[in-house]
């Protein structure tokens, strides 16, 4: 998948994971798009290869773990003025797999550059975290274009995107399958168009 890839390139054929349920089952592969291949910033790079990659699991401490993955990002963010804004409590200890959770955030992050801002002149991102009764709950809200109703059902689907020029349509499904299978979660999106999004 492309959060094990490090050298991937334009143009390189990519798969998306085979016994994955969206897949059927079976295994898919597309070309990776040019904005997905710069989404993988040389800083985003080493908060990967500096905390293992996605199959290590290690303590972190998750409000620390997400200032760096945004952080890494900010030569994406800088493209246009885009607020950021962390909730999560000083003392959440996680023992997990950091480098999922940067996959997702990134992914989730490009989604909105290249989706939610694209014919916005700003953008406005929260990502509220909380831990009640050991259970972790993570909100990824933007207040981009928003998602039509006819889209929502087909957001993590393989190879599903609204624009084939900038992207191939799995950044959605590989956080589907991280979070589901990896971490053994479960995600939800809210959505009205011009309203945002709102992935729990």
């Amino acid at each position: 998948g492309l959060h094990k890839e490090l050298d991937i390139k334009e143009g390189d054929v990519i798969y998306s994971p085979v016994g994955c349920p969206k897949c059927g089952g079976k295994g898919k592969k597309g070309r990776i798009g040019a904005y997905e291949v710069m989404a993988m910033t040389p800083a985003l790079r080493k908060v990967i290869l500096n905390n293992g990659s996605t199959e290590d699991i290690r303590e972190f401490n998750l409000k620390s773990y997400l200032n760096d993955v945004i952080m890494s990002l900010e030569p994406k963010l800088k493209e246009k003025p885009i607020d950021v804004k962390i909730t999560c409590p000083d003392d959440i200890q996680l023992k997990s797999f950091p480098g999922v959770f940067a996959q997702i955030i990134t992914n989730f992050v490009i989604n909105s550059i290249v989706h939610g801002f694209r014919e916005k002149e700003t953008g406005k991102i929260n990502i509220n975290a909380e831990k009640n009764n050991g259970e972790l709950t993570i909100q990824y809200i933007d207040n981009g274009k928003g998602i039509p109703e006819d889209v929502l059902a087909k957001v993590f689907d393989p190879f599903f995107t609204t624009n084939k020029q900038l992207g191939t349509g799995l950044g959605m499904h590989i956080v589907y399958n991280l979070l589901t299978q990896k971490l053994k979660g479960s995600i939800v999106v809210e959505s009205e168009v011009e309203k945002g999004v709102n992935f729990t």
